[in-house]
């Protein structure tokens, strides 16, 4: 790898790590009764991360939040249908899934992610939202709230691009549905012309904005009312947090 390469990418994985910080430290202070715990993990082939759970808040069921930076070696097969040459590989990323305690606050997922692999370095990642109840001034909020991050880093910010591949993406035609209200997703942002280091800086401010772009929803709903037995910490809150759960996987 360049050095050119090589310095991008560990800017990258600082950033993603740094983000991980960021990100625990608001929905902590959203949540307002629980803490992030964190658990370092290493990869036998290369590299490691960490994993930072809250788990049983009073706003959320459980949020995990994972950074990692790994390295190693591909198989052959795999490395030949990815971009860059060779086999070796470096990947960073940071991503999340929160799960509130109310139905009526909305699901999240989200992640960042830089990949080198020989001469080659790219971006990929997005967010989404899947409400229980639907609102649409959530909607509104947390797509323009991405909208105008993306519309800041034109061209390689391309809302409605990121939009439509997010929509079939996480397409699900068992169901004949897409997976709640969508958000954005893009890949392999760097190996078709787009300049790198632009990419990155609409990375970094995507990846700033999730809270932007989740926290005043949860905000707006934590407080409503969705039925006295099934307030959380009754056995019907913990019943519907793991039908909630085994949906959102259903959908994922």
């Amino acid at each position: 790898m360049s050095s050119h390469i090589v310095g991008l990418f560990d800017r990258a994985a600082k950033f993603f790590q740094e983000l991980q910080t960021e990100i625990c430290d608001a929905l902590a202070d959203a949540d307002g009764g629980r803490t992030f715990g964190a658990d370092a993990w290493q990869r036998p082939g290369g590299g490691g991360g960490v994993a930072r759970v809250l788990e049983h808040g009073v706003v959320f069921e459980k949020a995990g939040v994972n950074w990692s930076n790994v390295d190693g070696e591909l198989e052959a097969e795999m490395a030949s249908h990815m971009p860059g040459d060779g086999t070796n590989f470096r990947a960073a990323g940071v991503s999340l899934v929160i799960h509130p305690q109310s139905p009526m606050v909305p699901t999240t997922h989200a992640n960042f992610r830089c990949i080198a692999k020989g001469d080659t370095v790219w971006f990929g990642g997005g967010a989404d939202l899947t409400p229980y109840y639907f609102f649409r001034d959530d909607a509104v909020h947390f797509h323009k709230t991405l909208a105008d991050v993306c519309d800041r880093h034109k061209p390689v910010g391309d809302y409605d691009r990121f939009k439509k591949w997010c929509d079939e993406y996480f397409w699900l035609p068992h169901r004949n549905e897409t997976r709640g209200l969508g958000g954005i997703f893009f890949d392999y942002l760097g190996t078709k012309g787009e300049p790198a280091e632009e990419v990155f800086a609409m990375v970094q401010e995507l990846g700033r904005s999730f809270v932007k772009a989740y926290l005043p929803i949860v905000e707006r709903r934590r407080t409503l009312p969705f039925g006295v037995s099934a307030q959380p910490g009754s056995p019907e809150a913990e019943l519907l947090s793991h039908l909630r759960a085994n949906d959102w996987l259903a959908r994922s």
